[in-house]
């Protein structure tokens, strides 16, 4: 019953979840985590959560939470979960968080993301319209434990397509197939004072994979402008 609920509620919630157990993990991610000695985690479970789509904007909006407080949003879902599965007394949430968490390679290891010349992960189905959300530690697993399967057994969604529109709609250039994302040349331009890029991304828009499933625009620029901000601070030391 509780696996049925917990379900029920990431559905709702627009999220996806992986349950690995750490014992099972690579060696480096393994390192990554026990960098925070105050965390003991031998035999424990993490469970990483993602939200695909627009509904997980759409729930945080219709509820008591503001706009700017995803991460309270988030940290407030993955209570709900741990409690519904019994498992709140020895939880902690990882994510968000001050500690280490490898979000990106974890999200490999679940099969959800692969690379793309956007410079971020893309879902097969989702496309760019997946986010990690969260991170939990339990003692027991909080969804059924899931086999990890190697990085380079997963295909990209990116090889199979022929139009590469991510790139030509890129007014700062940075997107390539041929080299990695420039990061210095996007950060350049959206920093411009009539940049297009402050509120949108342009190229991440264009891509075919997912559409479906694009966010809405209020939450695009959200996501665009606080990234932004975050960008001119890092610019100004």
């Amino acid at each position: 019953m509780q696996s049925i609920e917990i379900n029920n509620a990431l559905e709702q919630y627009g999220l996806l979840c992986h349950t690995f157990f750490y014992n099972d993990l690579p060696a480096h991610i393994q390192q990554t985590l026990s960098n925070d000695r105050r965390i003991h985690y031998a035999d424990s479970y993490l469970s990483l959560l993602a939200n695909a789509g627009p509904v997980f904007w759409a729930r945080l909006k219709a509820g008591e939470f503001a706009t700017d407080a995803v991460d309270r949003f988030s940290e407030s879902i993955a209570m709900e979960l741990v409690e519904c599965a019994n498992l709140s007394q020895h939880a902690k949430i990882l994510y968000p968080g001050d500690g280490p968490a490898p979000l990106i390679q974890l999200g490999e290891l679940a099969q959800w993301s692969t690379p793309s010349p956007l410079g971020l992960g893309l879902h097969k189905k989702y496309g760019p319209w997946l986010a990690y959300r969260a991170l939990i530690k339990t003692s027991a697993p909080l969804t059924e434990v899931q086999a990890i399967t190697k990085r380079n057994e997963i295909v990209s969604p990116c090889l199979s397509c022929e139009t590469t529109p991510c790139v030509k709609q890129c007014p700062a250039q940075a997107v390539s197939l041929d080299r990695s994302f420039n990061i210095d040349k996007c950060a350049t331009h959206r920093m411009l004072e009539h940049s297009a890029c402050k509120e949108q991304c342009h190229a991440r828009n264009a891509c075919p994979v997912g559409k479906e499933f694009i966010y809405s625009k209020e939450q695009r620029a959200y996501h665009m402008t606080h990234a932004l901000e975050a960008l001119v601070r890092w610019a100004a030391k």
